[in-house]
């Protein structure tokens, strides 16, 4: 054993030398039990682990939800029109709760109404648009027959251009007794809002359809736009819009917020016959758009095939 193989401590070799520490186990010992009764005694400092580093990406403060929209599009409902989806949608409804439940118009077809077939004068030869009337009211009372406290929801309603056919029908033809179907709306709730007219709700935009031509002024208000993102980059705001069937979407990034624009305008089972064989193929359903902020939301599509799987069935007891 060399000189450099001494305990550090007694300076004596010892056998029981740690060459590691250069200290006997003895002296190893006794030192432990002396540090064990310091600590004891509280005049120990127990050394404090060094701060660990802050990681790189921080999660951000959970925020609160925003509210929930249900976008109801154009019902089309008319005296031989199914039905069976007014229900479905109901179910959908109470099971989902949104905070705003919005319809498009077009929910009444007016079918005896329509400029095309000679509306004006089919109405003052005494043709009968109570079957009109009642259709849609039928379909709101299957809808409302699904959902439990409907009044705890906030029910908004834009007036179509096929509800403006009896508008216009009464005001050229003052004589004729046409129900307004306004009464029925008021009934349950609704907020109406007149034909074209534009509000809003969390920054989105809703009507029947918007008119603004490129250069940013309205010159017709016969026809809405080709396209969702046409319609986005028109009116520069998320916005909503019913009249034309399918569904259309589209994302805008202009620097500084994200404008979202859709158009829907189908929300029937049946197929309509001016548009022939060929141009019956479109997408039908209603939109649910989460937590709404600002224009922005997250979109879920409910389509009517879907609907018919899942909520088909009466899910309450007979």
């Amino acid at each position: 054993m060399t000189p450099n193989d001494c305990c550090r401590a007694c300076g004596e070799p010892n056998k029981r030398y740690r060459p590691k520490r250069r200290i006997c186990r003895d002296c190893d010992a006794a030192a432990a039990r002396e540090r064990r009764a310091l600590k004891k005694e509280g005049q120990l400092k127990v050394a404090v682990p060094p701060p660990q580093p802050k990681p790189r990406w921080l999660p951000k403060e959970p925020r609160e939800q925003g509210p929930s929209i249900l976008v109801v599009p154009d019902g089309q409902c008319g005296p031989d029109t199914p039905t069976w989806h007014w229900a479905a949608l109901g179910r959908y409804i109470n099971r989902k709760r949104p905070g705003h439940v919005v319809f498009l118009g077009d929910h009444w077809d007016w079918g005896s109404l329509s400029s095309y077939d000679g509306a004006l004068s089919k109405a003052a030869a005494g043709y009968n648009t109570d079957d009109d009337y009642d259709a849609g009211c039928r379909a709101l009372m299957l809808m409302f027959s699904e959902v439990e406290n409907f009044d705890c929801i906030k029910w908004h309603f834009a007036m179509g251009n096929h509800e403006n056919r009896r508008d216009k029908a009464v005001k050229h033809e003052p004589h004729i007794s046409i129900k307004d179907p306004r009464i029925a709306l008021w009934g349950y709730g609704f907020e109406v809002h007149e034909f074209l007219d534009v509000f809003e709700i969390e920054g989105v935009h809703f009507s029947h359809y918007f008119c603004r031509n490129a250069q940013g002024t309205v010159t017709q208000s016969k026809r809405g736009m080709a396209s969702a993102a046409v319609q986005g980059k028109r009116e520069m705001r998320s916005c909503i819009a019913g009249h034309k069937q399918g569904l259309d979407t589209a994302i805008i990034e202009n620097g500084w917020k994200r404008v979202r624009s859709i158009i829907c305008g189908s929300f029937y089972d049946h197929d309509e016959d001016y548009l022939t064989g060929q141009g019956v193929q479109y997408w039908r359903g209603v939109l649910m758009l989460n937590d709404v902020r600002d224009g922005d939301y997250e979109l879920c599509e409910v389509s009517l095939e879907y609907l018919r799987r899942v909520y088909g069935c009466s899910t309450r007891s007979p």
